[in-house]
Formats: structure tokens, sequence, C-alpha cells
């Protein structure tokens, strides 16, 4: 039921970075398909549903900045306690895997992983290597920020940051 709508053109017309061109052309059909209307309308109402979620949980789950001290105290320490570095790319995705996961889950993390290499120039997870790590890690961080917040987003890019710099 696309009729020729991507669903990366979906989601930057829901953020409001698609191109005029497009947003007309879209906006064109919408007016005339009912079916286009009824998925974008579901589209907009899930994306501010999470959006207000996320909110409420960040303003009920805000940590004070000693917890947060610590926690980044902890993971520096991770970092620096490990022996070998490895270019294995299985590893870095498990290391920001094992970042992440406590703040999110693991299903989150997976769907994370999987925008974030789909919106960077490798395109899926599978592909992600040494010259598409910045521009994954870019992704995941700006997708980290809309989950748990700037402060968890700041951990993951550092994070990952940190272990590109142990290979």
């Amino acid at each position: 039921m696309n009729h020729g709508i991507t669903d990366k053109e979906w989601m930057l017309y829901l953020e409001g970075e698609l191109d005029e061109a497009t947003v007309h052309g879209l906006e064109a059909h919408l007016v005339s398909c009912k079916a286009c209307w009824d998925y974008f309308d579901q589209l907009a109402g899930a994306g501010e549903q999470l959006r207000v979620t996320g909110e409420a949980i960040r303003s009920e789950l805000s940590l004070c900045d000693r917890v947060l001290y610590r926690a980044l105290v902890s993971t520096v320490s991770r970092i620096n306690r490990q022996e070998k570095p490895s270019h294995d790319m299985k590893v870095r995705l498990d290391y920001l895997r094992s970042i992440m996961a406590p703040m999110c889950g693991a299903r989150t993390v997976e769907r994370a992983l999987k925008l974030a290499a789909e919106a960077s120039p490798a395109k899926t997870l599978e592909a992600v290597s040494d010259e598409h790590w910045n521009p994954f890690l870019l992704m995941l961080t700006s997708i980290a920020a809309v989950m748990c917040g700037e402060t968890a987003a700041d951990l993951i890019w550092e994070s990952g940051q940190a272990e590109v710099a142990s290979c």
C-alpha cells in the first residue's frame, strides 16, 4: 500500500525534513488517497504518542548528576579495561548493545541499530564498516537522544568513538 512512497519519505515527511518538491507530491497524493491518508494519520498519531511518552518517561526517570557521573565513570573504566582492541565490527556493535540495552531494552536496541544503519551510507547493519562507522554512530546517537535523552546519547557517542580510538 506504499503507492510509491518509501518508509524513509514517510519518516522525513513526519519530521518536517522532506524536500519541498516531494512534500507537494506526497500531499497531493494524500488528499486523493484515503488509504494513504489513514496510514499517515496512524503514523502521525503513533509518533506523537511516542514523543509524549518518551518525554514523560525521561522526566520521571531523570537522574541526578551524581548518578550520571558514577555511570559515566563506570563506562569509561570498562573501556579502559579492555585488553585487546578489536577491528571486528561485531565486537563494536555488541559493545554498543551492552551499553544501550539497560537503558532501553534489547529489542529496542536492535531496531535502533538497524534504523541507524539504514539511514547511514552502510544501508544495512551487516554492511557497517570502518568507513561507515562515524555516520552510523551519528545516526544511532540521534536515535538514542530521542529514545533516552541527550545524556544517554552522549554516552553512546563517546563509547562508540572510544571503541574506534582503541583500535
